[in-house]
């Protein structure tokens, strides 16, 4: 089942906030289903109604949205001074969805995500021990969060981070026993839970020497699985950006590839985005200038497909759309793949030098180029640059 967008949601949440005196859940859900009508599965009231509220809390545990909680079932909330600040930000950037990271950012968000780790300890020993029944009340709505997880990336972010949390320290080594409804014990399982909650306290814990420790064969299968969700992740969204943009894409890759090293300001004279009714089949040009050849041009083609491969059709047109520029050199860039007799064409061209990239490849190219794609905080991992696909104007940034 699709679910519309989790990090809209929380941005349409804070920004109806901000235009409403008192706002509550019923109308949020009222806002919601207009702007979502082209998305939403067939059976949707419930589980939109639950995204709304969790929302809502994840906002007022971040201190961007506080509400009046005496107020019945629809509690009716409005924006802090904190959220009209993160808020007038966003709107700088023209950016119209929250991301996980920006909400880690708020120190109060990562006390809930702590908490949120407090309540998968109790279901472990809830699934261990039939006599743990008193820790149910913190884990009341763990199956719904999970299956809403799987359904939405910014959910799949958070389930991921509680996860994560939990490779960082061990429970004690609690035997049935303790978890009994003896009073005492009780307070020995409260206690070990509440050490794990303060090895939880910094928002980049460290592992304690009695910690889980990955060998070098674990990090390196973790480190390969998020390398391949990262390239999967980042062709899905090349493919999703409009045609236009995935031209202007194409010339910045191989503007960086040409240019390797420098900085975008040093070479952007030299990238043309020309794709246009009349334009031969060229969508873009990149001039390089050599020593020995002196100033050579690169004559670049786009498909953005999403399925169908490049057929050798679509190739020979391309070469022949080279002649009336008495070019030499071309470079036809997709999202998708290229018939083998479209790649057997290229293998035999004499007079022209063209190159075939495709989505695989292209995928490569951004992650070497770091075009889409940004570092993580003290670690060498890649995640998807939403910011940069959400500029229409790719070579103006």
């Amino acid at each position: 089942m699709n679910y519309p967008a989790f990090e809209r949601i929380l941005y349409e949440l804070l920004l109806e906030a901000e235009k409403e005196l008192r706002f509550n859940e019923n109308r949020a859900f009222t806002h919601l289903r207009t702007i979502f009508k082209e998305s939403l599965p067939t059976y949707y009231q419930d589980s939109l109604k639950y995204l709304i509220s969790l929302a809502r809390q994840i906002l007022q545990e971040a201190e961007l949205l506080y509400s009046d909680r005496r107020s019945g079932v629809s509690i009716p909330f409005t924006i802090s001074n904190k959220g009209i600040d993160f808020l007038n930000k966003k709107k700088g950037l023209k950016l119209n969805e929250i991301s996980f990271l920006e909400l880690m950012e708020h120190s109060s968000f990562v006390n809930f995500i702590n908490y949120q780790v407090t309540i998968r300890i109790n279901q472990r020993y809830e699934q261990k021990y039939d006599d743990a029944e008193y820790l149910s009340e913190l884990a009341e709505d763990s199956k719904r969060h999970f299956i809403l997880h799987q359904a939405d990336n910014f959910l799949s972010q958070y389930d991921s981070e509680i996860n994560s949390r939990l490779e960082f320290f061990y429970i004690y080594d609690m035997k049935e026993e303790d978890v009994s409804t003896n009073a005492l014990n009780k307070l020995t399982v409260a206690s070990a839970i509440l050490h794990c909650v303060n090895l939880l306290a910094d928002n980049n814990p460290e592992p304690k020497k009695q910690d889980k420790q990955f060998s070098n064969s674990d990090i390196s299968h973790l480190i390969t699985e998020q390398h391949k969700k990262l390239r999967e992740e980042l062709l899905s969204q090349v493919k999703s950006i409009s045609p236009k943009q995935f031209e202007e894409l194409s010339v910045l890759i191989l503007g960086h590839l040409l240019y390797e090293g420098q900085p975008l300001e040093e070479f952007r004279k030299h990238l043309t985005q020309q794709g246009q009714s009349g334009d031969g089949g060229i969508d873009g040009i990149v001039t390089k200038h050599d020593r020995i050849r002196g100033k050579v041009i690169h004559y670049v083609q786009s498909k953005r497909y999403t399925t169908n491969s490049v057929q050798r059709p679509e190739v020979q047109r391309f070469v022949g759309a080279l002649d009336p520029h008495r070019a030499k050199i071309g470079v036809l860039m997709t999202t998708s793949k290229f018939t083998e007799g479209a790649e057997e064409y290229v293998k035999n061209l004499n007079m022209y030098d063209v190159r075939l990239i495709d989505g695989v490849e292209l995928v490569e190219m951004m992650i070497e180029c770091g075009i889409g794609v940004k570092k993580l905080k003290n670690i060498e991992l890649l995640e998807i640059d939403n910011q940069f696909f959400s500029n229409q104007q790719i070579l103006s940034k």
